[in-house]
């Protein structure tokens, strides 16, 4: 799920892929996600991190709100570190401010 720039909100489509997870991750606890905070390259490394932390929290508290157990859930941040884009274009800043979900083995 992506962000616009320095923010944290949950866009509409956001809430409805998180809304399918929710779906998925209830009916099976077992299932565990880690919430992946990214930010693009603007800002301090720092600061990109805590943005990307916020992020993913935010994406956290989205699916608790939606019933997953939070047992389920794993926060991290990686800020800038591993952009989805390479470069500094609008293009490039906007798929790297996200939050990827991933499954926990």
């Amino acid at each position: 799920m992506y962000f616009d720039y320095d923010k944290t909100d949950i866009t509409k489509p956001a809430d409805k892929a998180l809304t399918s997870h929710a779906k998925y991750l209830i009916k099976h606890p077992e299932k565990k996600l880690k919430l992946e905070g990214h930010a693009d390259e603007r800002g301090n490394k720092q600061y990109n991190v805590e943005l990307g932390k916020k992020r993913a929290i935010a994406a956290a508290k989205t699916l608790l709100t939606k019933g997953v157990d939070a047992q389920q859930m794993m926060i991290t941040s990686l800020g800038e570190a591993q952009p989805a884009k390479e470069g500094s274009s609008e293009v490039a800043y906007a798929s790297n401010r996200r939050v990827e979900l991933k499954p926990v083995n």
